[in-house]
């Protein structure tokens, strides 16, 4: 969803393209964007413009104009199978997590940097790495590791792992909530959702929900 809650963007894997639904009158905004390869997590930056896809098959990121529905720059190498894609609030970083390589991948997305576009770290986490949210405060990146039951959590100023927490099989989805900082692990074998807070992990009981 964009930063103005107007569109939303969705990841069509099987067709490699991006699909545009207008968010006041629920209909497709337009033909999807295409250009990228399997997208499959997806990201914008907090001014609305840009557009990142973290694209599977490639192992790259593209990058789409929000206005002109266009890819700006060539993609991205990230890696095997890039999986979730999250920016951080000031809109200079974007995390992608590699689900093969078991790492998380950090690109400059600074428009006023001269490393724009470009990868400027790779951080080494847990096996299958999936989904990726950030703390609203953008200082503590979560990642969901699916093949570990894990969820890793790294320090964005250090760009280091600070600790690893084990969760249900399967850690595919995670969610922080903005106002309380508990962070939420779907459990995809278990059928469980994990809760991470201020003391420690718990499970959801309810499966399936």
């Amino acid at each position: 969803v964009n930063p103005a809650g107007t569109k939303v963007y969705v990841a069509d894997t099987g067709d490699g393209t991006v699909s545009i639904i207008d968010a006041i009158n629920n209909t497709i905004a337009g033909p999807p964007m295409s250009g990228g390869g399997n997208p499959s997590g997806l990201a914008i930056n907090p001014a609305g413009t840009r557009l990142y896809t973290a694209n599977g098959a490639g192992g790259t990121v593209s990058v789409y104009n929000t206005i002109t529905e266009a890819i700006v720059v060539l993609p991205i190498a990230v890696g095997t199978v890039a999986w979730g894609a999250v920016t951080n609030p000031t809109g200079t970083r974007l995390y992608v997590s590699t689900d093969t390589d078991g790492t998380v991948v950090v690109i400059d997305i600074d428009p006023a940097s001269p490393n724009n576009n470009t990868v400027t770290d790779t951080i080494t986490v847990g096996a299958g790495a999936r989904g990726a949210a950030l703390h609203a405060a953008g200082n503590t990146l979560y990642v969901a590791n699916f093949d570990d039951g894990t969820v890793s959590v790294i320090d964005t100023a250090t760009n280091t792992v600070s600790s690893t927490v084990t969760v249900g099989g399967g850690a595919t989805g995670v969610a922080v909530d903005p106002v309380t900082g508990a962070v939420y692990v779907t459990d995809r074998a278990d059928d469980t959702v994990s809760v991470i807070g201020s003391s420690g992990p718990s499970i959801d009981g309810d499966p399936g929900t």
